[in-house]
């Protein structure tokens, strides 16, 4: 089965997931110091949508946009067992990720490559937003990324 130990260590990059029906209840912080005795659970994320499949694909997005660094975490697996489709199926069952093992250690692993491709288009969706958007809600409560979903959405048109 899959190992999921914990680790310690600084979280050096983070950004957390925000949008409707999305929530986030985060045991850190960037720059935080994880100790060697720490919960394994940093972060909780939970999303809602009114189908099953909906809120697979919220969840799927949410993912894509949580970065965690500086700590192994389980972020890569999670997408890829939202992704197997057995569990798209919903045929599931308490062994199941013991029986996949093989499918999980191919298939889940760091999100490392492409990050020049996301780091461009987030510069490039940061770029057109006025300075005005950033001073009309708290930094804390936006979503980047859902700013550059409206960009990238006008773009198409």
């Amino acid at each position: 089965a899959r190992k999921f130990m914990p680790q310690s260590g600084r979280i050096k990059r983070l950004h957390l997931p925000a949008g409707p029906h999305v929530r986030v209840d985060p045991h850190l912080t960037e720059g935080y110091d994880v100790p060697s005795t720490y919960d394994s659970l940093l972060a909780k994320l939970i999303v809602w949508g009114r189908t099953r499949e909906e809120a697979m694909a919220r969840m799927r997005s949410s993912l894509q946009e949580f970065l965690l660094e500086g700590v192994a975490n389980t972020i890569s697996f999670h997408e890829a067992l939202l992704n197997h489709p057995a569990f798209q199926r919903g045929n599931i069952h308490t062994h199941f990720i013991a029986d996949e093992d093989a499918y999980f250690a191919t298939k889940a692993h760091s999100r490392v490559e492409h990050v020049e491709d996301d780091i461009c288009a987030l510069l490039a969706g940061l770029m057109t937003l006025e300075e005005s958007t950033f001073k009309s809600e708290p930094l804390l409560t936006q979503s980047h990324w859902k700013h550059l979903a409206r960009w990238e959405a006008t773009k198409r048109e």
